[in-house]
């Protein structure tokens, strides 16, 4: 399926074994040669020796060492190794919004986990093309609510409120107006399919 992805090695580090484990075998399914680390430390340890022998790195945001914020250390991990291509791989999107030129320098896409594998793998077949990264579709849905949008949404989905019945609990104003918002950003006819769009997505659970 992804042509380009045959042979490429990659160095995926993350501490969740579950999920290093299954990006493993679905980046070695798609043709590629893959090397894993647990945190920041062994990843930059491996590539201070072995940065040519890469193609790319996959880093999770999560791991990248307790003595400096993950702002601090991805760019300078970056600036370290400025032919390699860095794809970010998160349960985490908060962070996006610092990285919103991705396709400037080496940090060249940011995906959620939720979005899965496969989303991984058509991330790095666009890289690997020299085709502009960019974000996955659940960093792009979820960074399209504002917070009192997020709240509105998920006090209709985790509770069934009426719009009126937010409004009343938790003093929200403009809630009608919110929820317009929610379903014009979010592409959805009725608040309960933003609700199952917003699931799906992995914005509220």
């Amino acid at each position: 399926m992804y042509p380009q992805l045959k042979g490429k090695r990659v160095l995926l580090a993350d501490d969740e074994e579950v999920w290093r484990i299954g990006c493993r075998v679905k980046l070695e399914e798609a043709g590629m040669v893959v090397e894993t680390c647990t945190d920041g430390m062994d990843l930059q340890h491996i590539l201070a020796e072995r940065a040519a022998d890469f193609d790319a790195a996959i880093v999770d945001l999560k791991n990248m060492g307790t003595d400096r914020t993950f702002e601090d250390r991805l760019p300078r991990l970056s600036a370290g190794f400025p032919h390699l291509p860095i794809i970010i791989c998160s349960n985490d999107d908060t962070m996006a919004v610092h990285f919103l030129n991705v396709s400037q320098g080496n940090i060249k896409g940011y995906v959620v986990k939720v979005d899965g594998t496969d989303e991984l793998c058509a991330m790095l077949d666009r890289v690997l093309r020299g085709k502009p990264g960019g974000y996955s579709k659940g960093v792009l849905m979820r960074n399209r609510l504002t917070q009192a949008q997020l709240e509105v949404l998920k006090l209709i989905a985790r509770e069934g409120l009426k719009r009126k019945e937010v409004a009343e609990r938790q003093g929200v104003a403009g809630v009608d107006d919110h929820c317009k918002e929610i379903l014009t950003r979010l592409g959805a006819r009725t608040m309960p399919h933003a609700v199952y769009l917003a699931m799906r997505a992995g914005i509220i659970r």
